[in-house]
């Protein structure tokens, strides 16, 4: 018998939403049915946290760098360019712990379709699977985004590689710069 769900009293955010109910941290959440790669609720909450933390740290040099950005109003915008993938969920919950805004973009899209959306939505970076690589690439050009503000939503693939473990490896490194200083 399932048991009775009940509303939160006060306001919270998705984040503590998804994150604060009483799943065991062994309980499988995603299941790659192509590869058959798994992630348990704790490995999600991991990477969930690892890859905001990447996020955040990356969208701030950006920012200081760059001379695209944002209406000073708003948050970050990151376009999501991918079909089904296991790590999707994982990129939109650390985007909402931020309180950036997340554009999905059809995996489909022709390049004209990804310009007009990335102008639209002012995306500051985006988060592409490889299959959209090329096309993602050449609307960011045509937007003025840098290639460096394009990663690839990969675990296997080149130097736009999107994985816990580099950005973990980033932030030490990050962490270990500002010591010194």
């Amino acid at each position: 018998m399932a048991t009775a769900f009940k509303l939160p009293e006060q306001d919270i955010t998705l984040y503590d939403f998804i994150f604060s109910h009483d799943a065991r941290a062994d309980q499988f959440w995603f299941l790659d049915a192509t590869t058959g790669e798994s992630y348990t609720r704790s490995q999600v909450k991991d990477r969930t946290d690892a890859l905001a933390l990447g996020l955040q740290l990356r969208l701030e040099s950006q920012t200081s760098r760059d001379a695209y950005t944002a209406s000073p109003s708003t948050e970050p915008v990151v376009s999501i360019v991918s079909p089904n993938d296991i790590d999707y969920g994982i990129v939109v919950w650390a985007c909402h712990l931020l309180g950036y805004t997340v554009a999905p973009s059809s995996a489909v899209a022709t390049v004209d379709e990804l310009v007009h959306q990335f102008r639209l939505t002012n995306a500051r970076l985006i988060i592409a699977h490889p299959s959209t690589l090329e096309r993602v690439l050449a609307a960011a050009s045509e937007v003025g985004l840098p290639e460096d503000h394009v990663i690839a939503l990969c675990r296997y693939c080149g130097h736009y590689l999107l994985d816990i473990r580099l950005v973990l490896i980033y932030i030490r490194s990050e962490s270990t710069a500002l010591q010194r200083h």
